[in-house]
């Protein structure tokens, strides 16, 4: 995102596959969350927005591994990714709450 083009229309946030843009208060300008990429993952630790979930709902992992957990994950559960149909290959998975039976 190159901040000084940005003139603040939002058109970059509804068409965004992984619903995750955002007006930065401090510049006005659009911005993507990064998973915390130069803070938490920098060091280590998982992204805030994980590590804040009580319920273990979010998980976060290098799907190129075929042995991380998020990857085994996937290989046993069926995902959506947001907007797919765009070719923009999000790598961001919702796992759908399966119906309960009655």
């Amino acid at each position: 995102m190159d901040n000084s083009h940005c003139v603040g229309c939002k058109y970059c946030i509804a068409g965004c596959p992984y619903n995750v843009r955002f007006i930065n208060e401090e510049t006005k300008a659009a911005e993507n969350c990064d998973f915390c990429l130069h803070t938490k993952l920098a060091i280590g630790e998982q992204p805030a927005c994980v590590q804040a979930c009580r319920y273990d709902a979010l998980v976060f992992g290098d799907t190129n591994d075929p042995n991380s957990y998020i990857s085994k994950m996937l290989a046993v559960k069926n995902s959506v990714r947001v907007r797919a149909v765009l070719g923009t290959h999000p790598n961001l998975h919702y796992i759908p709450k399966l119906k309960e039976e009655v």
